[in-house]
């Protein structure tokens, strides 16, 4: 399980987070909704350890994440919106030398490697340098790189605004399925994407200029908006006219 508890983080008067606390169960699908600007980035930033928070603690399984920062890495893997892979580099080096910093077992990483380019439909790049990829090839082998490790968190910022094709986000949403499923892989994506943040999360939160203005499964969301009933679309409306009282009353 990860635990945020009391997170916050500023830069000079700006909270860019306020107080934020939620747990996000081993094996679940959670999906962090809100608009540009929301703190869904500086979120994911303090989980992997990009930011250091002003306030509060994140905890993995019991682990600190400022105290037991190696071990946390060891099973965490971070897509950014914009991910970074050497220009010179060709799909075969890259995830190569990724399989081999997570410790997969060469006999796996050809393995691994074969199905993975063919999944998403890049296999006839494996020997083409990334510089002359398109974006969305280019965000394809960086999921690639994501799942030919057997690292127990993936999170993600924003990867169905990533360019990659039709076909690739339904690759995308089926491996991260699988690997809830099969692995209890916890999966933590940002997103502003309503649809299919409904479809594919067990449980979604609700960020807005840095607080957390709901949080849970479908249903729970509902109720926090004080629906009875509504699409997610409907409960993001809701709940963003009901929080308008409280910043007019402040």
């Amino acid at each position: 399980m990860i635990s945020v508890t009391g997170l916050s983080k500023k830069y000079n008067s700006f909270y860019a987070l306020c107080d934020v606390s939620i747990e996000i169960q081993d094996g679940e699908i959670f999906g962090l909704l809100g608009a540009n600007g929301a703190g869904k980035t500086t979120l994911l930033n303090c989980l992997t350890g990009l930011l250091y928070p002003t306030a509060g603690e994140i905890k993995f399984n019991g682990l600190c994440r400022n105290k037991d920062s190696l071990k946390i890495k060891k099973n965490l893997f971070y897509i950014p919106d914009m991910p970074f892979i050497y220009p010179a580099w060709t799909p075969e080096k890259y995830l190569k030398t990724i399989g081999a910093l997570y410790e997969v077992r060469q006999i796996d990483i050809k393995t691994r490697i074969e199905y993975l380019l063919e999944e998403f439909n890049i296999s006839g790049l494996i020997t083409t340098p990334v510089q002359f990829f398109s974006r969305g090839e280019f965000y394809k082998l960086a999921v690639c790189g994501a799942l030919i490790t057997d690292a127990k968190y993936l999170l993600f910022d924003e990867p169905f605004a990533s360019g990659i094709d039709a076909g690739g986000i339904i690759n995308l949403k089926k491996h991260l399925q699988m690997r809830s499923r099969d692995e209890n892989a916890t999966i933590i994506f940002s997103t502003q994407i309503l649809d299919v943040t409904e479809r594919i999360s067990d449980r979604i939160a609700i960020v807005e200029k840095g607080k957390l203005v709901g949080c849970g499964r479908i249903n729970e969301l509902r109720e926090q908006a004080r629906l009875e009933s509504g699409s997610l679309e409907d409960v993001f409306g809701q709940l963003m006219e009901n929080k308008k009282p409280n910043e007019e009353n402040r």
